[in-house]
C-alpha cells in the first residue's frame, strides 16, 4: 500500500472521498482542504487522509498555493483591463463576454 504526495483542493470546484478530516474527524462542507491518493502497484485504490486546511496549517504548500492564487489574480486583473481596453478603442462587443466573466472571476478571487 502507498499514497501519494499531498493533493489540495477547494470543496466548491471538487469532492474526493469520504470528505472526513482524519485529524479532527469533522465533516470536510467547505474551504480548502488536503487529501492523498492511495495506490497499489500503480492502480489507483481511493482517496485517504482528507484534512482541513485549519487542520493543516503548518503544510508550507498552503502558503505557496496563495502566492500563486494571488500571482493568478493579478494577472487576470491585467488581462482584463487589456480586454477592456481594447474593447473601448475598437468599439466592439466581441469582448463583452470575456470581459463579464473575467469581471466575475476576479470578485470571487478578491473576495
Amino acid at each position: 500500500m502507498k499514497t501519494t504526495k499531498w493533493l489540495y483542493a477547494n470543496v466548491e470546484s471538487q469532492r474526493c472521498g469520504a470528505m472526513e478530516c482524519s485529524k479532527c474527524g469533522e465533516k470536510i462542507i467547505g474551504g480548502d482542504y488536503r487529501y492523498k491518493e492511495l495506490n497499489h502497484k500503480f492502480k489507483f485504490e481511493g482517496y485517504v487522509n482528507h484534512e482541513h486546511r485549519s487542520c493543516s496549517v503548518n503544510d508550507p504548500e498552503w502558503a505557496k498555493l496563495d502566492a500563486r492564487q494571488k500571482e493568478w489574480a493579478a494577472q487576470d486583473i491585467a488581462k482584463l483591463k487589456a480586454f477592456q481596453d481594447f474593447a473601448e478603442k475598437w468599439q466592439t462587443d466581441a469582448l463583452n463576454e470575456q470581459i463579464y466573466s473575467m469581471e466575475r472571476s476576479i470578485r470571487d478571487q478578491t473576495k
